[in-house]
């Protein structure tokens, strides 16, 4: 997961990437949002040995941000993922 230097929680998750082969995918927060919606991805983290399912939040104002299932208002559980850092253009 790469964070944005954003000090609102729900604006931090800039991407979400993983493995695949011998690769990686990556993923915009925005891009993953609409694969959900459209059906072409899900997407999971592990957590204690489970798998925990991404889904939409919404604030109050509307904005879609990733979070965990599992997580309340704030995405949590993503945010205390290891990050790196974000590319620099």
């Amino acid at each position: 997961m790469t964070l944005s230097g954003q000090s609102d929680p729900h604006r931090r998750v800039q991407s979400v990437h993983g493995p695949v082969g011998q690769g990686e995918w990556h993923h915009t927060q925005a891009q993953a949002l609409e694969y959900m919606e459209s059906w072409q991805f899900s997407y999971y983290l592990h957590k204690d040995g489970r798998a925990v399912r991404l889904v939409a939040g919404r604030t109050d104002a509307g904005e879609k941000f990733l979070k965990a299932e599992t997580d309340g208002d704030i995405p949590s559980l993503l945010l205390e993922l290891p990050s790196i850092l974000p590319a620099t253009v």
